[in-house]
């Protein structure tokens, strides 16, 4: 991967891993960026709303511009089912801004550069389980990984996106992506939003 994430980490350690590859994010993207565009294209429309769109901060440093990534696995999944709310609002979050999207959606945000010809859909459920139930199954912190079990009985919705597509989804709801032959590629460039007050 190109970029960091927040996942797992503190936010200095994320802010330290952010800093060590901006350049590199930067150069692989280049001027034209299709993040950019989104970006611009989302920043006029929000504005229309009196929204301000900005990256999330921590103490004085700002979050990473977005993450260049390929999931590899062969089973049934590449990236087991998981939300991506979890992560944002855990504890160890403490001082970063992501903190605050606690009553709001998590949006996740993927561009699609590289797709396997078999494999590598995104499947969704219709769940977005709250803090209560994600602690039942011990995955409050994290969001990861739901059990067939707990996805037994709700309905599910899958896509195979393609090439340029760009994915735009409400990541309290859980979802994964499907496995693909380890000789293919599946690579995204992907980042994620919500609404905060203030």
């Amino acid at each position: 991967y190109i970029g960091d994430f927040h996942y797992g980490k503190t936010p200095a350690d994320y802010m330290a891993a952010v800093e060590e590859s901006k350049e590199s994010v930067v150069r692989v993207l280049q001027k034209k960026s299709p993040v950019g565009q989104f970006e611009k294209q989302t920043e006029e429309m929000l504005n229309e709303h009196g929204i301000k769109l900005r990256r999330a901060k921590y103490l004085n440093q700002t979050a990473g511009y977005c993450r260049i990534h390929k999931w590899s696995g062969t089973g049934k999944y590449a990236l087991d089912p998981h939300d991506d709310s979890s992560q944002a609002t855990s504890s160890i979050n403490s001082d970063f801004e992501i903190r605050k999207v606690k009553n709001s959606n998590v949006i996740a945000v993927n561009l699609y550069c590289k797709m396997p010809p078999v494999g590598g859909e995104i499947e969704f459920w219709n769940i977005s389980p709250d803090n209560n139930e994600k602690k039942k199954l011990g995955i409050s912190k994290t969001g990861f990984r739901y059990s067939e079990v707990s996805l037994r009985g709700h309905q599910s919705l899958t896509i195979k996106p393609e090439v340029g597509d760009i994915v735009v989804l409400v990541g309290d709801y859980v979802h994964a992506v499907r496995g693909y032959p380890l000789k293919d590629e599946r690579i995204i460039i992907t980042f994620f939003m919500s609404l905060i007050e203030g």
